[in-house]
């Protein structure tokens, strides 16, 4: 089969990750403490577990955001997602 193509995640467009990190504080309750999930891939723990603790909020952090759109067009108020390169 054909080999996909790979993601070049040093590209300057992965790694503005402090001009993007302004984002989530529109979106989320900053009074609520924030679980940061590093790497989500689909994003499907986050709304899963933002669904389930109303109490805190969760961000979903990964470099390809077409991976996780589905779950971040879904998400709860308490949950947001961040296209992001955290290396």
């Amino acid at each position: 089969g054909a080999v996909p193509k790979q993601l070049n995640p040093l590209k300057p467009q992965f790694c503005d990750f402090a001009q993007r990190w302004g984002a989530w504080q529109q979106r989320l309750d900053t009074s609520k403490p924030l679980v940061v999930d590093v790497g989500c891939g689909e994003g499907e723990w986050c709304v899963a577990a933002a669904a389930v603790r109303g109490d805190l909020n969760f961000m979903g952090v990964d470099v390809r955001e077409n991976v996780f759109a589905r779950c971040a067009a879904r998400a709860p108020a308490n949950c947001a997602f961040l296209p992001a390169n955290t290396a």
